[in-house]
């Protein structure tokens, strides 16, 4: 028997398939990763130096609060008066009390009064336009028999198109473009009045004569209501000049305060 030679069977080895890494993913993914980064670097940036400015701009208002010194009170040594009527203190400056303190006077009507508190070097009061300052009270039961005036009004009101004045139980409109309300630091509220005229007939002579319900050219004034029943406002009134500004006449009505 012929030896026979084993024959080897041949093994062909089997190729396993690698994927192919996708490049372009791996690129896309680096770019966003890198734009992340510096975003997120930009804004640490950003507020690290937003939170030194904060820093610097504290520093600088602490500083500011500390060195500003408060504004004096131009009123603080003015002399203090009482209206004891309606319970009602005020200030006046020096050069309105002409050497003297302020003086009263109380004048009878028909019916009710009048008490007029001014500041002139005459004793009596005779024509009020021409008081330098002047601060009335009328009773609301007053009636005299004399022309009416600014000086007879005892109180304001708000209405839907603006505000209306009271004189002897009638209410009158005001015009719009001269008339103010403002409320002082004490709590207390008033109706600014800035004077004006207008051209009315006189018995057939044509004259300059003073809007109703405003002081007249060249004065200023005010109205304040008040809670008392029997003198329901306080009308003051003032000639603007070089010592008596709106200014002025601005600070003395700062000062009104009810004191009860």
């Amino acid at each position: 028997m012929e030896n026979q030679t084993p024959v080897t069977p041949v093994v062909t080895p089997q190729v396993v398939e690698q994927p192919k890494s996708n490049n372009f993913l791996l690129i896309l993914l680096s770019i966003l990763l890198l734009i992340s980064v510096s975003i997120a670097g930009f804004f640490a940036f950003q507020t690290q130096k937003l939170v030194g400015e904060l820093r610097m701009k504290n520093e600088e208002l602490k500083n500011t609060a500390t060195t500003t010194e408060p504004t004096a009170d131009p009123t603080a040594n003015w002399k203090t008066y009482e209206i004891t009527e309606v319970n009602t203190s005020f200030k006046i400056p020096p050069e309105l009390e002409s050497g003297s303190q302020l003086k009263k006077q109380v004048d009878t009507g028909e019916k009710g009064n009048e008490v007029s508190y001014f500041t002139s070097t005459a004793n009596v009061v005779t024509n009020s336009y021409l008081q330098p300052f002047l601060i009335k009270l009328v009773s609301s039961d007053f009636v005299v028999g004399r022309e009416s005036s600014f000086f007879d009004i005892n109180g304001y009101r708000k209405v839907t198109n603006g505000y209306e004045y009271s004189m002897y139980g009638q209410n009158s409109s005001l015009p719009s473009n001269l008339v103010v309300e403002k409320t002082n630091s004490n709590g207390v509220s008033y109706l600014l009045i800035r004077g004006d005229d207008k051209l009315i007939d006189r018995g057939g002579d044509m004259v300059m004569y003073p809007i109703n319900g405003t002081p007249g050219k060249g004065n200023i004034g005010a109205i304040i209501n008040t809670k008392d029943s029997k003198y329901p406002g306080i009308v003051i009134f003032a000639k603007l000049d070089q010592n008596l500004t709106q200014e002025k006449f601005d600070q003395i009505l700062s000062t009104f305060k009810f004191t009860n």
